[in-house]
C-alpha cells in the first residue's frame, strides 16, 4: 500500500491518487452489485452450466449415486477425479449447505483424496479438492493446503483455471507467499493472451474478484487499463442481462 509522506512530491501524489481511486471503485462496485450475482459459493460458470445441463438431461439422484459408486470402484486416478467432480456438481445442485449437499461434498472429498494419493501432482484433483473442502469446512487449513498444492502443481497449465483463481481469491490472505506470487504471475500471463481472457469472467463479480485480478496487473499499466475497459464492458452486459431477466419474470403470466 502506498503511503504519502512529507517528502512525497506533487507528481507522486498525482500518480498515486488515480490508482487508489480505481482500487476503491472496484471494491465498492463489488460490494454494491454483488447481490445481483450472488451464488451459493464463488464457484465457476463451468460448474453451474454442467449442473443445468444435467437437469435438462433428467439426471436423477439415483443416477448420480450409481455413477459415483462405479467411478469409486475404478482404481484409476482419472476415474476418482471424475467421481469427485460429479459429486461436487451434485452438491452444488442440491445446495451446498443442505443435507444432500453436505453428503455429496463429503463424497467429493473422499474421491479426490483417493485421486491425489494416486497422483500427487494432479492439479485438477487438488483444485476440486480445495473447492470441496471449502464448501464443507470453510477456510480450513485443509482447504488452504489443497489450494496451495493446486497452484504449485499447476503453474504452467490452464486446467481448472477459473476455479483455481476463485479459490485463490477467497483464501488469499492464508496462501503461502510462493502461491501468491505464482497466482499473480499466472493472471498477468493469461491476461496477455486475449484468447484465454474469458477465464476471468466467472470470478470478477464475486468476493471483490475484479480487485483481485487488477491487483495482479497493477505493475503493467497497459494490462491494467485493458482490464478496466474489459471489466466495464462485462459489467454493463451483466447488468443488461439481469434487467432483461427481471423484465421477463415480471411479464410472465401468473
Amino acid at each position: 500500500m502506498a503511503i504519502i509522506t512529507a517528502s512525497t512530491t506533487q507528481t507522486d501524489v498525482k500518480l498515486i491518487l488515480p490508482v487508489c481511486a480505481v482500487a476503491l471503485g472496484l471494491i465498492l462496485f463489488s460490494l454494491s452489485a454483488g447481490h445481483l450475482f450472488l451464488r451459493d459459493w464463488p464457484g465457476t460458470v463451468e460448474v453451474t452450466k454442467n449442473a443445468v445441463m444435467e437437469r435438462k438431461k433428467g439426471v436423477t439422484v439415483l443416477d448420480r449415486q450409481i455413477a459415483y459408486e462405479a467411478l469409486s470402484a475404478n482404481p484409476s486416478g482419472r476415474a476418482q477425479v471424475s467421481g469427485g467432480m460429479m459429486a461436487y456438481r451434485a452438491a452444488e445442485e442440491a445446495g451446498l449447505t443442505s443435507p444432500d449437499g453436505l453428503y455429496w461434498l463429503q463424497q467429493a472429498i473422499n474421491a479426490l483424496e483417493r485421486a491425489v494419493a494416486r497422483a500427487p501432482a494432479n492439479t485438477e484433483a487438488w483444485t476440486w479438492l480445495a473447492a470441496a473442502r471449502f464448501g464443507l469446512e470453510g477456510p480450513s487449513g485443509a482447504a488452504v493446503q489443497a489450494t496451495d498444492l493446486s497452484i504449485q502443481t499447476g503453474r504452467h497449465t490452464t486446467v481448472s483455471g477459473p476455479l483455481q483463481m476463485a479459490m485463490a481469491n477467497v483464501l488469499w490472505a492464508r496462501l503461502s507467499e510462493a502461491s501468491q506470487l505464482a497466482v499473480n504471475e499466472t493472471i498477468l500471463k493469461r491476461w496477455r493472451v486475449p484468447g484465454v481472457r474469458h477465464q476471468f469472467a466467472p470470478i470478477i463479480f464475486d468476493n471483490n474478484g475484479a480487485y483481485f485480478v487488477n491487483r495482479a496487473l497493477e505493475g503493467d499499466t497497459v494490462a491494467s487499463a485493458e482490464f478496466m475497459a474489459w471489466f466495464k464492458e462485462k459489467t454493463q452486459r451483466r447488468l443488461r442481462e439481469v434487467r432483461q431477466a427481471r423484465k421477463r419474470r415480471d411479464q410472465a403470466p401468473p
